[in-house]
C-alpha cells in the first residue's frame, strides 16, 4: 500500500517503512521504554500490525525487547548513525546557517568553538553594516575578538578598566 501523505510533497511512499519508522521514532521519544501495546495506542495502529513491525525491527536489530516486555533502541540505529556521521561535514552545514543569518540581519556573523581553553572561530560571514569584526580568521585560536570603528573597555590583568580605541591599536 502506498502513502501519499509524506513529507516528500508529491512523492508515493510505502505505508508499511511509515509505519516502522513512526514506530522506531516513537520508541526513541519515549520518555520510559514502552511496550508494544503502548506503541500501539499511540500510533493508533492496530495491535497485530505492531507485533509484525516490532518482529521485523527486532531481527533487524533495531529494537531490543528487555525481559519486562518494554522495548529499545537497538545496536544497528547506533551503525546508521555513525555511518551519517561520517558523511555529515558540520562545518558545512553551519556556514549555511551562519551565512542566512548575516543575511537576514545584515550583520556580521560567524560561529566560533571552544577547545580546550581556546576559542577557535569556524565560520566568519561579514554583514552590510558600518562595524566590522576584524583581525579574526578562520581556524584563528583565541579569546579576544576586536571590534573596528568604535571604542570599547578591556580589562588588564590586574583587573584595572582600560579604555581603548580599537582603530588606533592593533593587537
Amino acid at each position: 500500500m502506498v502513502n501519499r501523505t509524506s513529507r516528500t510533497q508529491g512523492q508515493p511512499t510505502l505505508q508499511t517503512v511509515e509505519r516502522a519508522l513512526s514506530f522506531l521514532e516513537y520508541v526513541a521519544a519515549a520518555d520510559t521504554p514502552p511496550t508494544v501495546q503502548q506503541v500501539s495506542a499511540g500510533l493508533g495502529l492496530n495491535i497485530t500490525t505492531c507485533y509484525h513491525l516490532m518482529r521485523t525491527l527486532l531481527s533487524r536489530g533495531y529494537l531490543e525487547r528487555r525481559s519486562d516486555g518494554k522495548l529499545r533502541l537497538g545496536a544497528s540505529v547506533g551503525a546508521l548513525f555513525r555511518t551519517y556521521q561520517l558523511g555529515f561535514n558540520v562545518n558545512e552545514q553551519l556556514s549555511a546557517i551562519v551565512t542566512d543569518l548575516a543575511e537576514s540581519t545584515a550583520e556580521t556573523s560567524f560561529l566560533s568553538t571552544l577547545d580546550d581553553r581556546n576559542v577557535i572561530l569556524k565560520v566568519l560571514v561579514e554583514g552590510s553594516q558600518p562595524l566590522r569584526v576584524g583581525g579574526l580568521y578562520v581556524g584563528l585560536a583565541g579569546n579576544e575578538p576586536r571590534a573596528r570603528g568604535r571604542k570599547g573597555s578591556t580589562r588588564t590583568p590586574r583587573g584595572r578598566a582600560e579604555r581603548r580605541d580599537h582603530r588606533a591599536q592593533p593587537r
